[in-house]
């Protein structure tokens, strides 16, 4: 389809110049017989209308063949521009609307599968505690595994509910909020997620660091970033999470040694429902709105969300807020 549309653009070009040398010529053509008219056939060696001797001799009718003859090409060169620019855009649509399908297409599988799987981990174990006499100590097992799936489960919903929420409208609730203390519980809870990763806040400083800020938003960012970073890691993640004041400004990383963003991808991972790749062979979990949520929070206190290479491998997002939001 996208070589269709350059070759019917092709076409109309050609046909477009065509046509202006035809009318051209025809316009030639009708001036050089008036000449011959007004001349009664003494000078039949006139045959170029723009030569001197015919201006000389009739200005007036040289002056309106010329005039003619800029408004051909000035009218084949805006509709040119006008045809390149009218195709540009309608290519542009249909590429965005092709991916827009795409996009959408692999949300729906990746949201199918990600309710799917929690949902039948716990009817797995809920089942197997109804039918089975088990000891007190795997109850209390398989209870935490219930409880971890239903967790997974509601933060999925969440994440739904906020994309669609972010959508539309924004509405934070700014109170004075330690940050280390937010950093501390995220870590907290995606280490019991993410028993098999290495999930760590390095914290230098003892003291507090307040932030004016929302404080679910913010737990959302830095849920959104270290889950991606675990989903992105090839076996035992390693994540590290460093905040900072800078002057006006709080300044936070949350580094993975996973595998990486290629370069051609970063400016759209921030996009809803964008994940690499056809759902269908797709190895990492997720459904394409953690970032989104990440950077559309971001904006929303005013801050920076930056994307760069880890050494030797992996993904570093930085993202920097202001200590005290001015009023909007």
């Amino acid at each position: 389809m996208k070589y269709l549309s350059y070759g019917v653009m092709v076409y109309m070009l050609m046909a477009l110049i065509w046509w202006a040398i035809l009318l051209s010529g025809s316009n030639a053509k009708i001036y050089r017989q008036q000449f011959l008219l007004l001349d009664h056939g003494v000078h039949p060696g006139i045959t170029d209308v723009t030569s001197n001797d015919s201006i000389l001799k009739y200005p007036a009718l040289a002056s309106e063949y010329n005039k003619k003859r800029k408004m051909i090409i000035g009218e084949g060169i805006v509709f040119g521009f006008s045809l390149v620019l009218g195709m540009y855009l309608i290519q542009k649509a249909y590429t965005n609307q092709i991916r827009t399908n795409r996009n959408q297409k692999n949300f729906m599988l990746s949201v199918s599968h990600e309710l799917k799987t929690p949902i039948t981990a716990i009817n797995l174990l809920a089942g197997t505690l109804q039918k089975r006499e088990v000891d007190r100590d795997m109850v209390r097992e398989l209870s935490g595994d219930i409880l971890a799936e239903n967790l997974r489960l509601e933060k999925l919903v969440s994440n739904l509910l906020l994309a669609t929420r972010l959508g539309s409208h924004i509405g934070l609730n700014f109170e004075t909020v330690d940050v280390k203390q937010i950093i501390n519980e995220v870590v907290s809870g995606s280490s019991r997620q993410w028993p098999g990763a290495r999930i760590v806040f390095e914290n230098d400083n003892a003291e507090p660091m307040p932030v004016i800020c929302d404080h679910d938003a913010m737990v959302s960012i830095f849920t959104n970033l270290v889950d991606n970073a675990v989903k992105y890691s090839e076996s035992s993640a390693q994540v590290k999470i460093k905040a900072k004041i800078s002057g006006a400004w709080a300044e936070f990383s949350v580094a993975d040694q996973g595998i990486g963003i290629p370069a051609t991808e970063k400016p759209n991972i921030t996009k809803l429902f964008y994940r690499v790749g056809p759902e269908e062979t797709r190895r990492t979990k997720g459904t394409g709105i953690g970032l989104y949520i990440v950077s559309k929070l971001v904006n929303a206190h005013s801050g920076t969300l930056s994307v760069e290479d880890n050494q030797p491998k992996g993904t570093i997002f930085r993202f920097k807020i202001p200590t005290i939001q001015k009023s909007k």
